[in-house]
C-alpha cells in the first residue's frame, strides 16, 4: 500500500494525455502489489503467532509484537516489490513507453542492480509505514471501543466503523512517511546522481528546496491511501473474522448465538405450507411443528 502513494512523479500528465495518461505504470504496480502483500501477510501472520509466547514477558505488548512481525513481513515482501516499483517509476515519469522497454533499459544501462535501485530508500518507507499504520490502526480501535462503552453501546465495531479505522490508519501512515517516499521516487527515477545516499538525497534536497521540500505531496499522498488503508487494515481483518467464521451480526449487537432463538429453515410457519419430508429433522419441538403442520394440512374425508 505505501508504494502506491507517489507525491511527486507525473504532474499534469493527465491534463496533456487524458485518461490514459493518469494509469502509466499499472501492469508492473499491480504485479508488485500482488506479490509483495501476499508475502508480507503471509510473513506477518507468522512471524506474530511464533512470538505470541513473548505477550507474557514483563514490557512485552501485543502492539509491539505487532509492529515488529509487520517489519519483517514488510522486508520480505518489499524484496519483491522493488523491481516492479522501479519500472513503475520509470513509466510513470515518461521515460519510457511501455514496461518491456523500461526492463529493456535499465538491464542495459545498470544490470541487475538498478533493478533494486533505491532499495534503501523504499525500505525507509514501507516499513515505517505499515509499523505506524499497524499501530495507528490498533491504539484508533482501541479508543473507538472505549468511546463505545462510554455511552453504553457494545464494544464491538461495525463493518463500517471498522473501514473508517483503518482510513484514518492510512491516512496517517501516508502523511507521516512522505519524505521516505520523496527521497525513494528523485532516487528510482535517476533525479539524483546514483552515487548519492538516503542522507546525501535529503541533505540536497533540504538545501536546495527547504525542508518542507521532504512533504512535497503530502496531502494527495493521504488522501490517496486512506481508502488504500481501509482495504489495506480493514478488509483484512474483516475477511480473518469471515474466515474464521465469526457472525459479524451478533457482534455487532453485542449477543451470543445462545441468546438468538432457534429458527430452522423451511419451516411450516415461516413457509406455511406443509415441509418436504426431507425437512422433517432438527429438535424434537420442530419435529412436532412439522408433524403437526402435516395433520393440518391433509385433506377432510
Amino acid at each position: 500500500m505505501g508504494g502506491e502513494g507517489g507525491g511527486e512523479g507525473g504532474e499534469g500528465r493527465g491534463a496533456t494525455q487524458g485518461p490514459k495518461g493518469l494509469y502509466p505504470g499499472i501492469i508492473p504496480a499491480i504485479a508488485g502489489a500482488a506479490m509483495s502483500h501476499g508475502l508480507r501477510t503471509a510473513s506477518y501472520e507468522g512471524t506474530k503467532q511464533l512470538l505470541a509466547p513473548l505477550e507474557k514477558l514483563p514490557g512485552v505488548s501485543e502492539v509491539q509484537i505487532q509492529g515488529f512481525a509487520s517489519g519483517v513481513g514488510t522486508v520480505l515482501g518489499t524484496g519483491f516489490r522493488i523491481p516492479c516499483e522501479v519500472l513503475k517509476q520509470q513509466l510513470q515519469c515518461g521515460l519510457h513507453p511501455n514496461a518491456v522497454a523500461a526492463l529493456a533499459a535499465v538491464l542495459k544501462q545498470e544490470g541487475m542492480r538498478g533493478m533494486f535501485r533505491g532499495t534503501s530508500a523504499t525500505l525507509g518507507r514501507e516499513v515505517p509505514f505499515y509499523v505506524i499504520g499497524i499501530v495507528a490502526y490498533e491504539q484508533l480501535k482501541k479508543v473507538t471501543k472505549e468511546v463505545k462503552k462510554g455511552i453504553g453501546k457494545s464494544d464491538c465495531l461495525s463493518s463500517w466503523e471498522t473501514l473508517l479505522v483503518g482510513t484514518l490508519s492510512g491516512a496517517i501512515a501516508a502523511a507521516l512517511t512522505t519524505p521516505a517516499d520523496v527521497l525513494k521516487t528523485r532516487m528510482m527515477t535517476g533525479a539524483v546522481p546514483a552515487s548519492f545516499g538516503v542522507i546525501q538525497v535529503a541533505q540536497m534536497i533540504s538545501k536546495k528546496e527547504g525542508a518542507l521540500a521532504l512533504f512535497k505531496g503530502a496531502l494527495p499522498r493521504a488522501v490517496w491511501v486512506a481508502p488504500l488503508g481501509a482495504m489495506n487494515f480493514a478488509g483484512y481483518e474483516l475477511a480473518k473474522r469471515a474466515l474464521d467464521g465469526e457472525n459479524e451480526g451478533f457482534a455487532a449487537e453485542g449477543a451470543s448465538e445462545e441468546d438468538v432463538e432457534y429458527k430452522p429453515p423451511n419451516t411450516p410457519s415461516s413457509l406455511g405450507v406443509p415441509p418436504e419430508p426431507a425437512a422433517i429433522t432438527g429438535d424434537a419441538n420442530y419435529q412436532r411443528a412439522a408433524a403437526s403442520a402435516l395433520a393440518e394440512s391433509a385433506p377432510q374425508t
